[in-house]
């Protein structure tokens, strides 16, 4: 018979004291699963630390053993799965479950935090990995954690996501073999365009590591230039990290079914006929467009305000905005109305209200999800990426462009 260990608790910060009790746990049983819980009323200091930060910290606390997973489910929906319900959820056929004993791994989380505010030492608390990632957004110091941070890549340790498809980028793979450490990396390079980029970042964002990518393909937005690779060397040096939020998405599908999905850039619904789409918008559950009557519309990071967001007429927003766009494609009614900026704690929900012959179909960075009756999103609580770039090849560089072109 299978056996599962479930471990709950806040892991704020997660230390040595909590993975060791993992590795204690894995030799008892086949899965451990480890369960950050979301707010609580009784732990105040859960709230002072945003929850896409405890899910990092989680996912790079944990990563390696091999029969450890992490769940982040009530991370993203801010609510705390009392332990015994926890049991519940993973209650699978043939299982037999048990409930980590996690007496004094509170108290000795609550001795990081004092140390990390008192600037105390507390190498020896947490793991090389978890307080690097601490000391870079600032976290449990008692003020606002950074948003951008910059990041010496002077012994880069690599993972390759190279575009196939792209000759540049297969042969600059080959050239950065010699930097590649899978096993333990420090960053992740991604060769190709910002199609590759978005392919990487889906594929590899819960590995907290930052994305650097060099630019093979056209537009190259979130990348860097190819001088990071002259002379066939690669040390990129200090580079700037950009934590960018992801949006999370349920589309209501035309079965009645839901189905849920993570953006970097946008999602959005579009018409699939010829008649135009009337759809019912909502903010924070308030009808705010009873029907609007467009091609389609879409939500938007402020990384993704570059791409679509922008050429359907919406200015771009720099990249740490604290918010996020709706936008409206060819829209016929309510007249003028073209898009509108989001809070970081809005939820939008957008419904289909034309019926069956005004259908949509949805899309998540340029993924079709087939025919939906809309969506509902927001930001994520979880799930984010971090952007490496150099210093002239910065999100903020490359927004003051397109904001003020060069003359001539």
């Amino acid at each position: 018979m299978r056996s599962v260990a479930i471990f709950g608790g806040s892991f704020n910060p997660p230390g040595l004291h909590h993975r060791r009790l993992a590795e204690e746990l894995e030799e008892q049983v086949d899965e451990v699963i480890v369960v950050p819980c979301g707010p609580r009323p009784d732990q105040p200091p859960m709230s002072e630390i945003d929850p896409v930060h405890r899910a990092a910290l989680a996912d790079i606390a944990f990563r390696g053993l091999a029969k450890t997973r992490v769940e982040l489910f009530d991370l993203e929906q801010a609510q705390s799965t009392p332990l015994e319900a926890l049991g519940t959820r993973f209650a699978g056929s043939g299982e037999r479950q048990r409930l980590a004993d996690t007496s004094g791994t509170e108290e000795a989380s609550t001795a990081i935090r004092d140390a990390i505010a008192q600037r105390e030492p507390y190498e020896h608390l947490v793991s090389a990995d978890v307080r690097a990632y601490i000391h870079r957004y600032g976290l449990y110091r008692g003020r606002i954690p950074n948003r951008a941070t910059r990041l010496l890549l002077d012994d880069p340790r690599i993972l390759i996501f190279a575009d196939e498809r792209n000759d540049r980028a297969r042969a600059w793979a080959t050239q950065l073999q010699r930097y590649e450490n899978s096993a333990d990396p420090n960053c992740i390079v991604v060769l190709g365009g910002d199609g590759t980029m978005l392919r990487a970042i889906r594929t590899h964002w819960r590995k907290r590591l930052p994305f650097l990518g060099i630019n093979a393909g056209h537009i190259g937005f979130l990348l860097n230039g190819a001088e990071l690779l002259i002379d066939g060397g690669f040390t990129p040096g200090e580079v700037v990290v950009r934590q960018m939020p992801m949006l999370y998405v349920e589309f209501e599908k035309a079965d009645g079914s839901t189905e849920t999905a993570l953006a970097f850039n946008d999602a959005w619904v579009e018409r699939t006929t010829s008649q135009s789409a009337w759809m019912e918008v909502q903010v924070n559950e308030r009808v705010r467009i009873p029907k609007l009557i467009a091609d389609g519309a879409l939500v938007s990071t402020a990384a993704g305000s570059t791409a679509y967001a922008r050429s359907m007429g919406c200015p771009p927003l720099l990249a740490d905005t604290p918010g996020w766009l709706i936008v409206g494609s060819n829209v016929l009614d309510p007249p003028g109305w073209k898009s509108a900026l989001l809070s970081t704690e809005a939820q939008v929900a957008l419904r289909s209200v034309g019926g069956e012959k005004r259908a949509l179909r949805g899309f998540v960075d340029g993924q079709e999800h087939g025919e939906v009756h809309g969506f509902r999103a927001r930001l994520s609580r979880v799930a984010a990426a971090e952007l490496a770039f150099t210093a002239q090849h910065d999100m903020a560089e490359k927004i003051a462009l397109i904001q003020f072109p060069p003359s001539g």
